[in-house]
């Protein structure tokens, strides 16, 4: 039985070797497949580069309002002194 930390590593492992072994009847089947199993993987890989880049600006966004309205103005109490 694996333990729960190296199931990840398994499905990483293996799920991407049986992705492959059932990608490879198709992509050796015809050229015009091929062309299309290209062109699918970059448009996957541009769309997810561009789905990671939104997600980091938009945490840059709200760090940055958080940082802005978030100010700590710390004025102490009046001192008989000071009056």
């Amino acid at each position: 039985m694996p333990t729960p930390s190296a199931i990840p590593v398994f499905v990483w492992r293996y799920g991407l070797a049986l992705l492959a072994a059932l990608l490879v009847p198709f992509v050796a089947a015809a050229r015009d497949f091929t062309g299309f199993v290209r062109r699918f993987f970059e448009e996957t890989t541009t769309w997810g580069l561009l789905w990671i880049c939104a997600l980091v600006a938009l945490g840059v966004i709200a760090l940055a309002l958080r940082e802005l309205f978030d100010l700590r103005v710390h004025r102490p109490a009046p001192t008989p002194r000071s009056w």
